[in-house]
């Protein structure tokens, strides 16, 4: 009987793997993707071949300890920046994501948000880290949990990805990007409404 049982939900585990694992979802991201978003046509190309994948209701904890759904940010396009503080190339792109934002309220387009999402720091810790590297306009957010980390498969730092309106992960890529190219923030802008 206990066989039985096992085998039984054995069965069923492997098919709720398969029916909601992100092993595909995994194969998708770009590596060492550098001057990835220079050309829009590239990307959306890439984006219309791409799997769509729903946003998961996973918290994300602020540096006050509050927790934010992920989901809660529907209705604005978000550039999910997976980052730590060991990580050179991380902190100089938060700077140029924080000045990319920043360009993006100037131009009046309010409706893509940065959220970056840290893998090592206590939460107490990141609003001081982010003032000593003068990032200002980014809200610092910690997957506690690991939860979104492990669902996005996320093994490589920096991670980036691009969420649509709808709260489906668009696209998926790693390595550090020129986030201040007008390039890259002329595709940003087109492809924020897909």
């Amino acid at each position: 009987m206990f066989f039985r049982i096992f085998i039984t939900v054995f069965i069923l585990l492997t098919q709720v793997n398969q029916t909601f694992g992100n092993t595909n979802f995994i194969d998708q991201k770009l590596s060492n993707s550098g001057n990835y978003l220079l050309d829009s046509s590239n990307t959306m190309e890439h984006i219309n071949n791409f799997d769509k994948i729903f946003v998961p209701r996973i918290n994300l904890e602020d540096s006050y300890g509050s927790n934010t759904l992920l989901k809660d940010f529907q209705g604005k396009f978000i550039i999910l920046y997976f980052w730590a503080s060991w990580c050179m190339d991380c902190r100089n792109e938060l700077v140029a994501l924080s000045k990319l934002q920043d360009e993006l309220l100037y131009k009046d387009i309010k409706d893509v948000l940065v959220i970056s999402v840290s893998t090592d720091k206590d939460p107490k810790e990141l609003d001081d880290l982010f003032n000593s590297w003068g990032v200002s306009t980014i809200k610092p957010f910690r997957d506690s949990t690991k939860e979104l980390v492990a669902f996005l498969g996320v093994s490589t730092i920096p991670t980036t990805y691009l969420i649509d309106k709808n709260s489906y992960i668009r696209l998926g890529f790693e390595g550090k990007q020129n986030w201040l190219d007008p390039n890259v923030i002329q595709t940003i802008i087109a492809i924020k409404d897909i």
